[in-house]
């Protein structure tokens, strides 16, 4: 077995909680753009809700959120897999 000086072994029942507690801050960045989160292990649905009036808003606003989970990532070592990033 190879041991690390960083981090936690894979399969360790600590890893999935430590890492919902590294990524805690994306929750509070989607919820200051006034928008909601739903948090799966390592996925992240940002939702919004809003008239049909408001819908180019509320697009502008996905993807300003978007934009800045991508900057919070990038800053704190994980990256955004844009291939696998989609809006509905």
């Amino acid at each position: 077995m190879r041991w690390s000086l960083y981090g936690v072994p894979q399969g360790s029942v600590l890893r999935p909680i430590l890492f919902v507690l590294y990524v805690a801050d994306v929750l509070q960045l989607v919820y200051d753009h006034g928008l909601m989160s739903h948090a799966y292990a390592d996925d992240t649905q940002i939702l919004g809700i809003r008239c049909p009036s408001e819908s180019e808003a509320l697009q502008n606003l996905v993807f300003d959120c978007l934009d800045a989970v991508g900057s919070w990532m990038a800053a704190n070592r994980l990256l955004l897999n844009n291939d696998k990033t989609e809006a509905l």
